[in-house]
């Protein structure tokens, strides 16, 4: 395959700011250390939304939500 498109991919639904929505919050009872955050993908049917850590959504993305 050609690695730019590989690489695209990647971009655009692994984490990046440009390839997620983020749709809702979780946080574990009594432990802000365990929030997941509800992924709408970009160009993915709403089936594949999936609960992510935080640790591997873009802090410019969670900054968006959270100012919503």
């Amino acid at each position: 395959m050609d690695k730019k498109l590989i690489k695209d991919f990647e971009t655009s639904h692994r984490g990046s700011h440009t390839g997620v929505q983020l749709l809702n919050k979780q946080a574990m009872k009594g432990n802000d250390r365990n929030v997941k955050y509800l992924v709408k993908w970009k160009a993915r049917p709403e089936k594949e939304n999936s609960w992510e850590k935080e640790a591997t959504i873009s802090r410019e993305r969670i900054t968006e939500f959270e100012a919503r």
